[in-house]
């Protein structure tokens, strides 16, 4: 806000990107590890370059690298660049002719490959299927994912519950409850940490309450080779109100939920 305020904003070159994609598929050791089967997942990431001066957007269907960057960079500047580099600039035409993606494996022990209408193809078939499990439209249906959805929404003084257990959830976040802006640049919404009393198997069902109102729910997870027992919920900015919030876990069961409340977070 004060970069606009000052018109520093629109004078500006600024760049986001990520270093990285990530592939979704389960059973996989190392997620970020590009191979022939998950290029299209770990080599497309977001590249948003806003040129000085610009006033509107444009798409641009070319493949762009990480290492187009510098280049990019330095010659929407003019700045000579003083020694080789792989990449070119993202508006050049090396860049627009290129007719696939190419990425260094995570060893560097050579390069992996895909043509564009390949990539693209399963890219397509990506999309549909992540609608498919996560839903599309409102952001609603992102804290959903897990059992009990219809719990979403609703006060926890509506449901029955029973009196604390002994399995006290330690929060390792979120921080900052006591004094929540909401104009702030980041939130405390992910409420995270693990279980003291774990309880083997596929995980147990949980709720995040949000002062009083459930706001997301999901299951409790082991990692391989450790027994403690972990969760990792994430709930709308919206939830939150100026000044001081209640985050509290619940593990749910029984039909119609019955919530246990494992700990708080403040």
């Amino acid at each position: 806000m004060r970069r606009r305020a000052t018109g520093l904003y629109r004078r500006a070159l600024v760049v986001v990107t990520a270093d990285h994609g990530i592939s979704f598929a389960r059973g996989t050791r190392d997620r970020r590890s590009a191979t022939p089967g998950n290029l299209h997942e770990v080599a497309p990431v977001p590249l948003f370059v806003k040129l000085p001066g610009s006033e509107r957007g444009a798409v641009s269907r070319s493949y762009a690298s990480t290492v187009d960057v510098l280049p990019t960079v330095a010659r929407t500047l003019g700045v000579p660049l003083r020694r080789p580099v792989d990449g070119r600039s993202a508006f050049g035409p090396e860049v627009a002719a290129r007719t696939g993606v190419s990425m260094v494996k995570r060893d560097f022990s050579g390069r992996i490959r895909l043509a564009a209408p390949e990539i693209e193809r399963r890219r397509a078939v990506e999309r549909a299927r992540r609608a498919v499990l996560f839903g599309s439209g409102s952001w609603r249906q992102v804290f959903a994912i897990g059992p009990r959805p219809g719990l979403i929404g609703r006060s926890v003084a509506s449901l029955s519950r029973t009196a604390p257990g002994s399995d006290v959830a330690v929060f390792a976040t979120p921080r900052g409850l006591a004094e929540v802006d909401p104009r702030a640049a980041t939130l405390p919404t992910w409420a995270a940490g693990r279980i003291a009393s774990p309880v083997p198997g596929t995980g147990r069902e949980l709720a995040v309450a949000v002062n009083g109102t459930v706001r997301a729910v999901g299951r409790s997870f082991q990692l391989s080779g450790d027994p403690r027992e972990y969760f990792s919920l994430v709930y709308p900015e919206s939830a939150l109100v100026s000044g001081a919030n209640d985050v509290t876990l619940y593990e749910v069961g029984g039909e119609p939920p019955v919530l246990t409340p494992l700990g708080s977070a403040r």
